[in-house]
């Protein structure tokens, strides 16, 4: 597991925005000739120049590049402001920052190290009385008035010029800025850096500047909700995950690029990573990043989720299990505004993990901690009740404890527009209560990619629905959504199935040498489908529905009834469970009953059905089904 020092100058912390570059040979033997006095200190100005004097006339080409590399070993990359006899003047990344810093020539592909020097930042802001957390938001130079900043236990927000001061007790040991609307903050591949480290002692300050940029209008923009990647790299003898992933990044970047007159953001619902392979397949959470940082040019923020704790020896507790995430992906919770929406990320889940570093020592709890309701309660009291709200976590609101719900429900109370998007069940399933709207969203990965892997072109979760992603489309404090599956557009929002046609036994679809109490097993969970029909029965798994869908099937004209079922989707038996039950009784991710199924019952055998599916928001989605409809995998390739 790789895991990050860092150097703590002096009392003054600055911010990381941008940027690394690709690092060049470094070689010291003398490929190019620059010699420069480094001092060991340089105190930096608002103007970001700093000068280093030329020695014995072994001056820098002007087209050469300065690098800065950090104490974590990020490089950094500069220009050249001016060169002169005796000094070259060189201007400072954006977001320069107080730390100590290797400097770097670079010259085409030659990297030459110049020295070491310490930055510290002059601009006349210090430390109120008691404060040990402090520092500027600006952008374009300017200080930016009530913008919320927070060490995740206390709420400040910023004076006329931009400053903030916080009395922290460093406890999460990091300070995050909530965005305000109409700005953005710099990202390095998919991440928004809201959020930055604190390495002194708790009681000395520290200084963290964010600078941001002007995302003009955002009132109208896109959401997407990405849930469960569980991102693992397990090769093509396993489940085949990272290939299947590249097919979802193909899938989202065509959707971005077909937007892109559309201010464009998404979230993650957590599981980015899959925590027992971290060590043993060296998959951590950079490697995750590094593929999260496949989706193309829109900002991602991150949910953590139980399998993005750490499972390694010696790391227990919830706070050290999700260090690691905190460092590299993003605060546990945390908030942010896009337009007239105010996003919240939270994490509900509570990783008690004993430190054996093994899977039997994982002790994941859905739970959303006091630290998590009380931030929530004091991050809400500054947001007006006229905007929206969005709620992230990973495991469903409707799964927690009641108090849970209860502090939620009170925390929400007032806004008319809530909306609570999550992830872990991977399966789609939609819940209104009286405070908020529920989308429990399925999964990218649907069943840990297994469908896809046994069955090329068949990628569905547990439920039936489709592996896939949420769509939110916000016209101020309105939304629209549709489930995006992969590799369809969002007019497929339904699956049909013949049951005449069907008869699912272990004989039928298990691999003939399994043993008889594996068999047994599997066609017990199959019962509704086992025995041979007659009765014209035709089933429709509807996976985005909610109350305000409507449902009509006719037959030559004539309206049937349709009826709510609760049932195994027949699809994933046979694509997942029958492979899995070869050798176990119950299977890690086996079929579980699903909340959108509907049935009719036809006159005969052979008719068509017209099958016409209403949204909330009009849109009609419709399947002429022709009958016989025969049963089988190729049947549902897509």
């Amino acid at each position: 597991m790789k895991k990050f020092s860092y150097l703590l100058v002096g009392a003054i912390i600055g911010i990381l925005f941008v940027v690394s570059c690709s690092t060049g040979e470094k070689d010291n033997a003398g490929s190019f000739d620059v010699q420069l006095d480094i001092p060991s200190s340089i105190t930096v100005g608002a103007d970001g120049l700093v000068q280093f004097r030329i020695m014995f006339s072994k001056a820098p080409a002007s087209t050469d590049v300065f690098i800065f590399e950090d104490s974590s070993g990020k490089e950094h990359s500069c220009a050249i402001a001016d060169i002169s006899s005796k000094y070259v003047t060189v201007r400072l990344f954006d977001g320069y920052f107080a730390d100590s810093y290797t400097v770097f020539v670079r010259r085409g592909e030659v990297t030459k190290q110049m020295g070491k020097t310490t930055l510290l930042i002059s601009d006349g802001v210090e430390p109120a009385a008691g404060s040990t957390v402090y520092g500027r938001v600006t952008c374009n130079g300017k200080g930016i008035k009530d913008v919320v900043v927070s060490d995740g236990f206390e709420v400040v927000t910023t004076d006329s010029d931009g400053v903030y001061q916080i009395k922290s007790e460093k406890k999460l040991g990091y300070v995050f800025v909530s965005l305000p609307s109409g700005y953005e903050a710099s990202c390095i591949g998919t991440q928004p850096k809201i959020h930055y480290t604190l390495h002194a002692a708790a009681s000395v300050p520290e200084r963290v500047d964010f600078t941001l940029i002007d995302a003009g209008d955002q009132s109208d923009h896109v959401m997407l909700a990405i849930g469960d990647l569980h991102l693992a790299n397990r090769g093509t003898s396993s489940n085949n995950d990272l290939n299947q992933y590249l097919q979802f990044v193909s899938d989202i970047n065509t959707y971005i690029a077909a937007n892109s007159g559309r201010k464009v953001y998404a979230m993650t619902l957590g599981d980015i990573s899959w925590d027992i392979y971290w060590e043993s397949r060296n998959f951590d959470l950079n490697k995750a990043l590094e593929y999260l940082n496949k989706i193309n040019s829109i900002p991602v923020y991150n949910t953590i989720g139980n399998h993005d704790h750490a499972c390694l020896s010696g790391v227990k507790g919830d706070l050290d299990c999700a260090r690691y995430w905190r460092e590299i992906i993003a605060p546990t919770y945390y908030s942010f505004n896009i337009g007239d929406v105010h996003y919240v990320i939270l994490d509900d889940i509570v990783a008690n993990n004993t430190g054996a570093g093994d899977s039997d020592s994982r002790v994941h709890i859905a739970d959303l901690s006091d630290e998590n309701i009380n931030w929530l309660k004091k991050d809400l009291a500054l947001v007006p009740k006229s905007k929206s709200i969005v709620l992230s976590m990973h495991a469903p609101l409707y799964s927690l404890p009641e108090a849970d719900k209860i502090a939620v429900a009170s925390a929400v109370n007032g806004y008319q527009n809530v909306q609570v998007i999550t992830g872990h069940t991977h399966k789609v399933n939609n819940s209104i209560a009286a405070t908020h709207y529920e989308h429990n969203s399925g999964a990218a990965c649907a069943t840990w990619w297994w469908t896809g892997k046994n069955f090329p072109g068949i990628h569905i979760g547990q439920d039936g629905a489709p592996g896939g992603y949420q769509i939110f489309e916000v016209s101020g404090t309105d939304f629209k959504w549709a489930f995006k599956p992969i590799g369809k557009d969002t007019d497929f929002q339904f699956r049909t199935y013949d049951r005449n046609q069907m008869t699912i036994t272990a004989d039928k679809y298990m691999d003939a040498s399994a043993d008889d109490t594996y068999k047994n097993a599997f066609n017990k969970l199959a019962s509704t489908w086992s025995s041979t029909s007659t009765d014209n029965e035709v089933y429709i798994n509807i996976w985005n529905y909610d109350p305000q869908w409507k449902i009509e099937v006719t037959e030559n004209g004539t309206k049937l009834d349709v009826t709510q079922v609760t049932v195994y989707d027949p699809l994933h038996l046979v694509t997942y469970s029958a492979p899995a039950m070869k050798k176990t009784t119950s299977p890690t991710f086996k079929t579980t009953t699903t909340s959108h199924m509907w049935k009719v019952k036809a006159s005969n055998s052979s008719s068509t059905l017209e099958i016409k599916v209403t949204d909330r928001f009009g849109n009609v989605f419709k399947e002429s089904m022709k009958r016989p409809k025969t049963f089988s995998v190729e049947t549902y390739k897509f």
